[in-house]
C-alpha cells in the first residue's frame, strides 16, 4: 500500500514558525504547506530572510516543504489582462523564496469570473472573452516548472472557473502543460463557484488530474443543500469516505491537506484539527505515518 503524506495549512498550527512546526510534529505531520499567517503576510510576500528562518527551522525538525500555496491568480478576469498580469508580479519573489525552501509544489489560485453563478461553462467564456488568459498562465507555469516544483491550481475563489468536472478538465487540457496538477478543495467545490454538492462521481472524473486533495468539514441544513455550518470531518454532510476513497484509488494524488472549515460556527465543543487528522488516518490507512 502506498503512503500518502497528510498535512495542514501552516497557519492552522500557529502564528509563529517555530512553535507551529512543533505542533506539526505533535500532530504526527512531516510536511509543510506554507500559505500565510507567519510573518503577517502571504508566502508570496515573504522576504529572503524570512524564508531562511523557515528553512532553518524546518530542517532542524526534519520537516519537508510540500507546497508554497500562494494566492496569486485570484483577480477576476473581467478586470483585464493588464490587471491580471500585474497581480502575478509577486511570482518572481515567490520563485526566489522557492530557491531557499525547495518546495515540491507551487500553487496558483485558479482564475475567477465576477459573474460566476450565471456562467454554465466557464471555459466557453474564457475562450470568447479572455483569450489572453491561457498564454499568460503558460508563462507562469513554465517559470514554476523551471524551478523543479510541480505547478498546481486550486479552486479557491468564489468565482473560480473550476466549478464543474467538464470545465475543470477542459481548463487543464487547454493549458497544454501536462506537468500541471489540480489542487481539488472539496469544501470549496461545494461552497464556491457553482455551489456543487461534492459526489463520488465528481471525484472519479477529476482523480486523474488531482495532485493534492484539500479537505474541510461542513454541514448543510437540508440534504444536498448549500453549506451552512462549520463542522468536523466526521460530521460533514458530503460523503467524505466515498469521495476521498475515489480520489486516492483513481489518480496520482500524493498529498492530502486539511483546511479550516467554511460556514457558521455553532455553540458546540471547540473544533479540533487533531480529531480531523485522527478521523482521516482511521478511515484511510495510507494517510497514516
Amino acid at each position: 500500500m502506498r503512503r500518502i503524506p497528510i498535512t495542514v495549512l501552516n497557519g492552522m498550527a500557529g502564528r509563529e514558525p517555530a512553535p507551529a512546526m512543533d505542533v506539526h510534529l505533535a500532530w504526527g505531520l512531516s510536511d509543510l504547506d506554507l500559505k500565510d499567517t507567519w510573518f503577517g503576510r502571504p508566502v508570496e510576500l515573504w522576504s529572503e530572510a524570512e524564508a531562511v528562518v523557515v528553512a532553518d527551522e524546518a530542517s532542524r525538525r526534519g520537516l519537508r516543504v510540500a507546497s508554497l500555496s500562494s494566492g496569486l491568480g485570484r483577480p477576476d478576469l473581467e478586470l483585464g489582462e493588464a490587471a491580471y498580469r500585474a497581480a502575478l508580479r509577486p511570482l518572481a519573489g515567490l520563485l526566489r523564496t522557492s530557491a531557499i525552501l525547495r518546495p515540491a509544489r507551487i500553487r496558483l489560485v485558479a482564475p475567477s469570473l465576477a459573474v460566476r453563478s450565471g456562467t454554465p461553462d466557464a471555459m466557453a467564456t474564457v475562450r470568447r472573452d479572455h483569450p489572453w488568459l491561457l498564454p499568460c498562465l503558460r508563462e507562469a507555469v513554465d517559470a514554476i516548472a523551471a524551478t523543479g516544483a510541480v505547478p498546481v491550481f486550486e479552486n479557491e475563489s468564489a468565482g473560480s472557473i473550476l466549478g464543474q468536472p467538464g470545465e475543470t478538465l477542459a481548463f487543464l487540457a487547454e493549458l497544454q502543460r501536462p506537468v500541471v496538477r489540480l489542487v481539488w478543495d472539496v469544501g470549496n467545490w461545494w461552497h464556491f463557484a457553482c455551489a456543487r454538492f461534492p459526489t463520488t462521481e465528481d471525484a472519479r472524473l477529476l482523480a486523474p488530474a488531482i495532485g493534492v486533495l484539500h479537505l474541510k468539514g461542513g454541514q448543510a441544513e437540508k440534504p444536498g443543500g448549500p453549506l451552512r455550518f462549520a463542522a468536523q470531518l466526521a460530521d460533514t454532510s458530503w460523503d467524505v469516505r466515498g469521495v476521498v476513497r475515489a480520489v486516492l484509488d483513481n489518480g496520482p494524488c500524493d498529498l492530502v491537506c486539511l483546511n479550516p472549515p467554511h460556514g457558521v460556527w455553532r455553540p458546540d465543543p471547540p473544533h479540533s484539527y487533531a480529531d480531523d487528522l485522527t478521523f482521516l488516518r482511521t478511515c484511510f490507512p495510507e494517510l497514516s505515518p
